[in-house]
């Protein structure tokens, strides 16, 4: 996906007479100072002491820095050091209003952490919750105080206490009734910025991964190559297909191209240099050797919602949240192995732009995309043994509907809740 355009929302500054955490905070998640928030909000103190403020000593927000700097050392008890940087934040003009509130909010905190050593899991959770959500409330604070909760005592040892916490709050959301669900997409900006920051076990690592595989070189070694589609169920990954089986049809390629499921369940030899598999399982007896696997993703939700408006077998059989879990499950097995990754959602907004990093990452440069397009939106769905396609393949033909339209609020909801840092990682929320 591509990077989100700075926000517009005020910047934590002194200018602000009335202000809560979250609107001090903004979803600004760009640079040091969005780092620093999110090392707050997540419990990170000892970075938050490790803030070097000459580095920054030409930050506009230097005096923010200085008061964060602070509240790490209030929450590891070196009061001295706190004080300090206290004085500092305000000799730079820090707004007193921000340092109270930090402070208090830390305060919060020290208390949640008292709780939850003398066994008391309820009153823990009340003080973690209250130490992020001075002022305000809402999904945004709800998911930010269960991590820091989560973090606060998994960092003290209190494993125990961590599943007790996490029992009292599934027993919470289930016994109280779900509140409207907002017609947008849920924004855990907090939450957002430590994933994108500081939690980068929730991010894949595409480091490992190759700039661009030359498909056109691999078949010049005379190399028999696996061109495969998968990942997760209902995530575009049959409109990837045909954009690859039609590119490679312009190139001239000679291939053989099909469904694992279907195509290949008995076949084991090869008829073509180059296959072109979509898949969604693993198949160990199929995909061997040099194999280019290109997976797909899309908002969890959104799959979940295209299965429910086709009225797939599986889901059926599960339901909503046992059918998110499956989905989520085939995305992270296939994340693992996959060389590239096309983004739903991207291809619908910016197809152009989306299918032309998909043919760069293969070093295609000779194909006309806006033909290739065009040749896409007109593909039969009769002709299934060629495009995999059928007449209920597409359930939402003018891309007008989501999760919210489709899902009940107790379903999004809860599916939202128990796959959030998946969400999170792949930025949607």
């Amino acid at each position: 996906m591509n990077k989100k355009e700075k926000s517009s929302l005020p910047r934590w500054s002194a200018e602000r007479n009335e202000a809560t955490i979250a609107e001090l905070l903004g979803d600004d998640d760009s640079g040091n100072l969005s780092l620093a928030k999110a090392n707050w909000y997540f419990g990170e103190w000892e970075e938050l002491t490790e803030i070097n403020l000459n580095q920054l000593k030409n930050h506009p927000d230097l005096a923010i820095f200085s008061v964060l700097k602070a509240s790490g050392f209030q929450q590891l008890d070196q009061i001295e050091n706190c004080r300090k940087y206290v004085e500092i934040a305000k000799s730079l003009d820090c707004d007193p209003k921000l340092i109270s509130t930090l402070l208090i909010a830390g305060i919060q905190n020290s208390l949640g952490k008292i709780a939850a050593i003398q066994g008391r899991t309820e009153k823990a959770k009340g003080y973690f919750s209250d130490s992020v959500n001075i002022g305000n409330s809402g999904r945004t604070v709800s998911i930010a105080a269960h991590a820091r909760s989560v973090k606060q005592l998994a960092s003290m040892g209190l494993i125990p206490e961590v599943e007790k916490f996490i029992e009292v709050e599934n027993r919470d959301t289930h016994s109280s009734n779900s509140e409207q669900l907002e017609k947008s997409r849920i924004n855990y900006a907090a939450v957002k910025a430590f994933a994108m920051n500081r939690g980068l076990d929730l991010v894949n690592d595409k480091d490992k991964y190759p700039d661009k595989i030359s498909l056109q070189e691999i078949l010049g070694l005379g190399k028999d190559v696996d061109l495969v589609v998968a990942g997760m169920r209902h995530s575009g990954s049959t409109a990837l297909f045909n954009l690859l089986r039609l590119a490679l049809e312009s190139l001239g390629i000679e291939f053989e191209s099909g469904y694992s499921e279907t195509t290949w369940l008995q076949q084991s030899e090869r008829k073509t240099q180059l296959r072109l598999i979509k898949t969604h399982e693993i198949r160990d007896d199929l995909i061997v050797g040099q194999a280019i696997i290109i997976s797909t993703v899309r908002d969890l939700r959104d799959t979940v919602a295209s299965a429910a408006r086709r009225e797939w077998g599986r889901y059926l059989q599960l339901g909503a949240v046992e059918y998110a879990k499956f989905n989520r499950s085939l995305n992270e097995m296939w994340n693992e192995q996959a060389h590239y990754t096309f983004n739903y959602e991207q291809f619908i907004t910016e197809s152009n732009a989306a299918v032309s990093a998909l043919l760069g990452f293969l070093d295609i440069d000779s194909v006309d995309i806006a033909q290739l397009m065009a040749e896409l939106k007109s593909l039969p769905t009769d002709n299934w043994d060629k495009t995999l396609l059928s007449p209920t393949h597409i359930t939402d033909p003018k891309r007008l509907l989501s999760y919210i339209d489709t899902l009940s609020q107790d379903d999004a909801e809860t599916i939202t809740r128990q796959n959030y840092k998946w969400l999170l990682a792949n930025g949607y929320v």
